[in-house]
């Protein structure tokens, strides 16, 4: 029921995880001293472009969770016979 009635703020999650995951990796690669345009056989290149997809993968799923809502539901009185 705590999803429900935060819905929007759930919704926003993966952008705030993958925005602060995106700044993370940009903040170790100033903070390590490594070259800002390294070679592609550095293993730590290797693993900065594969975070930095899946982060940029969890803002954009966030924006798709933001932008979709569930239709609300009517209630319907039935007709017809009851059964025996």
């Amino acid at each position: 029921e705590w999803v429900r009635s935060n819905d929007t703020l759930v919704r926003g999650l993966p952008i705030l995880g993958g925005g602060a995951s995106l700044l993370a990796v940009l903040l170790n690669r100033a903070v390590s001293g490594i070259a800002a345009v390294a070679d592609a056989s550095s293993s730590q290149s290797r693993a900065d472009i594969l975070t930095l997809a899946l982060s940029v993968t969890d803002i954009l799923a966030g924006l798709v969770w933001l932008s979709i809502r569930p239709k609300s539901i009517s209630p319907v009185v039935p007709r017809g016979v009851e059964c025996k």
